[in-house]
């Protein structure tokens, strides 16, 4: 990463409301580089898509080359800016002062993530065998866990009464 500004992946991470991605960080078998600026998994353009368009199976590419390119022509009018934005969409203010747990432990949990089907591949990653928490952030990931599952508990019982 070029600058001090845009060190923090936990600012990011809060302001994409994206936790997830510790997981994938802190999985052994993941070999991620910290000069990565955008990673897109399960693009149109992926092993999985490519295996099926050759196998004639239908497929959704959910993002087209235009948008991809106009996303990355902000992202570098981004980077030369004075004052970083940390998200697109700017929707959530960043205190400066607080830690990076603090800012994970800030983030609300809401609905949204079993309304999108966040919570099973939550569960995928945190329960993967070479996942590997470091030790300063276990009872954090615990706790988050801890919450996820009982949020999604209650909306499990409210949908069966």
């Amino acid at each position: 990463m070029p600058s001090q500004r845009w060190e923090s992946v936990i600012a990011n991470l809060v302001q994409l409301q994206a936790p997830k991605v510790l997981l994938l960080m802190w999985t052994t078998n993941i070999d991620l580089r910290m000069r990565v600026e955008l990673l897109e998994l399960f693009a149109g353009e992926a092993k999985v898509s490519q295996a099926f368009r050759e196998a004639g199976i239908p497929y959704v590419s959910a993002y087209t080359k235009n948008f991809g390119k106009k996303l990355l022509s902000l992202w570098e009018e981004e980077k030369v800016a004075s004052t970083p934005r940390l998200c697109l969409r700017q929707k959530l203010h960043i205190s400066e002062q607080a830690t990076d747990k603090e800012l994970f432990r800030g983030l609300e949990l809401g609905d949204t993530w079993a309304e999108a089907e966040m919570v099973q591949v939550w569960s995928y990653l945190y329960n993967n065998k070479r996942l590997h928490i470091p030790d300063c952030w276990l009872c954090t990931m615990d706790a988050f866990n801890d919450e996820l599952r009982a949020t999604v508990s209650c909306i499990n019982e409210s949908e069966n009464v």
